[in-house]
């Protein structure tokens, strides 16, 4: 055997641990993130609860997700950052008068805010403040 060949010997070996799909029984995945890099929340077993992230397309092994402190970070936590990251898109994309008219009425932010777009929608009805209740949050946790 060359080197060629004992390489893709250890590559093919490599491989088959990495993507076994053993690894994930007990967990669905949530999030595509683009180039085959996905979210995991565990839904059995000790770690239930937790998320774990998938890099093994750029050659990572699946690890658990960590919150900025380090600690190791639950769906309920990874859910509400997404929330979060959506909504600064959103008000992001609103506050761009060339993209205001894309948009649904709801979701563009009164002429008269005075403040960041989210105080200014705390409390009005059709706006973001009328969506915690159909979503299954309360307002203070969406807008809080």
């Amino acid at each position: 055997m060359d080197d060629e060949d004992a390489y893709q010997d250890w590559l093919n070996r490599y491989e088959n641990v990495l993507w076994d799909d053993q690894r994930t029984h007990g967990a669905v995945c949530l999030c595509h993130e683009g180039c085959a890099y996905r979210d995991w929340l565990i839904i059995t077993g000790p770690r239930r609860g937790q998320m774990w992230d998938d890099e093994r397309a750029g050659d990572v092994d699946l690890a658990a997700s960590t919150a900025n402190d380090g600690s190791t970070l639950t769906f309920g936590r990874w859910y509400l950052n997404w929330l979060n990251e959506a909504e600064r898109t959103v008000f992001k994309t609103a506050a761009d008068p060339s993209c205001r008219q894309c948009l649904p009425s709801w979701l563009v932010p009164p002429d008269s805010c005075q403040g960041s777009p989210r105080t200014c929608f705390t409390g009005c009805p059709g706006n973001m403040g009328g969506l915690a209740g159909p979503v299954g949050l309360d307002a203070a946790v969406q807008l809080g």
